[in-house]
């Protein structure tokens, strides 16, 4: 499957939670795009999809096999509580606390299964989860976290 395919594959596993939080899922071009795109409607929880990066699966990356690593990036923007980390465990506006979204956003992305092709099967299938934290650029931690994860991929090589 293409890098473009798993994305929309992904962004169509998160598109009902969006709708269902008011929010809206986007494939961003860059982390500036990202950002831009997660400032444009605040208050709602959006997430924003990359593509970080392609390696080469195995010692010698000779089998053509590859891993995708994508990050989705998930903000509200910022809230206007007097503490500043309530809506972190209390939600803000009506809305769910930011863990909780981050949690169910994980959880779908995590949930993804990849058609069965290209040779792989069992774990492949399915993302490999890198880690979920606070969203960090060029040293700048942002309003907002991340879920890294990858997906395989193969050469699609014509002989």
């Amino acid at each position: 499957m293409t890098i473009a395919g798993q994305m929309k594959l992904v962004a169509e596993a998160l598109a009902d939670w969006a709708k269902a939080n008011h929010g809206r899922v986007f494939i961003a071009s860059d982390v500036l795009a990202a950002i831009d795109e997660l400032r444009a409607r605040p208050g709602t929880p959006s997430v924003g999809l990359l593509f970080w990066s392609r390696e080469p699966r195995g010692e010698l990356g000779i089998t053509g096999r590859k891993d995708n690593h994508y990050k989705a990036v998930i903000s509200r923007g910022r809230s206007l509580k007097i503490v500043s980390g309530e809506s972190l465990t209390e939600g803000a506006a009506g809305g769910a606390p930011m863990f909780d979204l981050v949690e169910e956003a994980e959880d779908l992305v995590l949930s993804v299964r990849l058609p069965e092709e290209e040779g792989f099967g069992g774990e492949d299938l399915v993302p490999s989860h890198k880690g979920t934290g606070l969203f960090e650029v060029s040293g700048m931690v942002l309003d907002a976290y991340e879920i890294n994860y990858s997906l395989p991929a193969q050469a699609r090589v014509q002989l």
